[in-house]
């Protein structure tokens, strides 16, 4: 299956994806301001709450988008 934009920023945020690894790496203060550019949302830098309400937003079939540059 495959990591959908915002868990993988998620992740990045969370710390779980290691800076080898290129393409998905992120620091985490870049995620943080993707995640809130993609979703409208300011949860902050507390990964739980971000958590909480992505899963949320996308087990009601909510899907998003990286904004068109």
């Amino acid at each position: 299956m495959r990591m959908t934009l915002t868990l993988g920023l998620l992740k990045n945020l969370k710390g779980e994806i290691p800076s080898y690894m290129r393409r998905e790496f992120l620091p985490k203060e870049v995620a943080y301001e993707q995640l809130k550019k993609v979703t409208g949302q300011d949860f902050g830098m507390d990964a739980g709450l971000w958590e909480k309400w992505v899963r949320e937003q996308e087990a009601s079939g909510v899907v998003f988008r990286a904004p068109k540059e």
